[in-house]
């Protein structure tokens, strides 16, 4: 077997070095904590992301529908030059509210916090119910 073609094995693990004592002693109280946190947020999180998503559903579907409205109106033997502007502008605001309107990432914050948790319990190699 080639040198490239061998697997290393991962170091084996070692404690984390001592750390201050009244964090070593809180640690876990601010682990469970940030828990208990979770455990409230992460529903509410959950409930707000289904209106979300259909804001944003709808929101796309009006985006879509004044495109066409504006291509259609492209091809009109007279066009409407003030009708054509209002509703450039008002695409424009719809599309920058679509591109500032990220659900994943106003609902991230749940993911974001667990995966914390996880670093922290890694980093310190101590495991809190969570």
């Amino acid at each position: 077997m080639s040198k490239t073609a061998q697997k290393t094995a991962p170091p084996p693990s070692t404690p984390p070095p001592s750390i201050n004592a009244k964090f070593q002693s809180r640690l876990p109280q601010i682990i469970e904590e940030i828990c208990k946190g979770l455990a409230v947020i992460e529903p509410a999180v959950q409930d707000v992301s289904i209106p979300l998503r259909e804001f944003q559903d709808y929101l796309t579907f009006e985006i879509s529908k004044v495109k066409l409205e504006l291509e259609r109106a492209a091809w009109d033997s007279k066009v409407d030059q003030t009708k054509v502007a209002a509703d450039k502008a008002w695409l424009a605001k719809m599309e920058q509210l679509q591109k500032d309107f990220d659900v994943v990432r106003m609902t991230s914050s749940v993911t974001f916090i667990r995966t914390a948790v996880a670093r922290m319990q890694d980093t310190f190699d101590m495991r809190v119910a969570c």
